[in-house]
């Protein structure tokens, strides 16, 4: 088994967390921006538009915003480089609007080969005889990891069954998120968290790979 090619979605999420006005950033005021094609946004598939929720799809991009997050993502893997570039160019323009944090989501789907495979891929991660005296045939549900790192974030590693391949049994969803916080001073602190976020982008989907093969190997060892 190669984990990839069982691989059924393969989600990034792009979240910076700050203090939003949400009914700016509208599929017209991209456009006009320039940050998107003009007839995108007259396509956009607008769900909410209100001061506090502002919900609307572009053929490749679901973008939704909140006083407090704003939130871009995709399933689409050559639109991962539009995305990052459509988040940079929204927050060089909101300069002004503080923003505290951003996370990198890489977020997959898998669907394993056998009922077999799928217990033991849990018991192995997590122990299920550690639990017989408490519980009769258990399963593992959820299992999250956290590493704090030294350069203003951490990364958290979320294993569940997957909540979009709800048809097939034995489905995993794994998430990652490589998450950076400013440092809450620096009156450049959109362009430093925006520095962060370039220089770490490539690293980010290298971590993601590496966890990829390192639950491979856990599935099958």
């Amino acid at each position: 088994m190669i984990l990839k090619e069982n691989r059924q979605i393969n989600e990034l999420v792009l979240i910076f967390v700050g203090n939003f006005n949400p009914v700016i950033i509208q599929p017209f005021w991209l456009a006009f921006k320039g940050l998107i094609r003009e007839e995108e946004g007259e396509n956009a598939k607008v769900e909410v538009i209100h001061n506090e929720l502002v919900k609307f799809d572009l053929d490749w991009l679901k973008v939704q915003i909140t006083k407090s997050r704003l939130e871009l993502r995709t399933t689409q893997e050559p639109y991962f480089e539009p995305l990052k570039d459509l988040a940079i160019g929204i927050v060089k323009i909101l300069n002004e609007t503080p923003i505290d944090s951003f996370g990198i989501n890489h977020i997959r789907h898998y669907i394993l080969e056998s009922d077999k495979q799928y217990y033991e891929f849990g018991n192995r991660i997590a122990p299920l005889n550690n639990w017989s005296a408490v519980m009769k045939d258990a399963r593992l549900l959820t299992l999250e990891i956290l590493m704090n790192k030294t350069e203003n974030g951490s990364v958290r590693l979320r294993i569940q069954p997957s909540d979009s391949l709800k048809n097939s049994k034995n489905s995993i969803m794994t998430n990652i998120n490589d998450h950076y916080t400013s440092d809450g001073v620096s009156s450049k602190r959109n362009e430093n968290l925006l520095k962060l976020l370039a220089d770490n982008w490539q690293k980010s989907f290298a971590l993601a790979n590496e966890a990829e093969t390192n639950i491979e190997k856990l599935i099958r060892p």
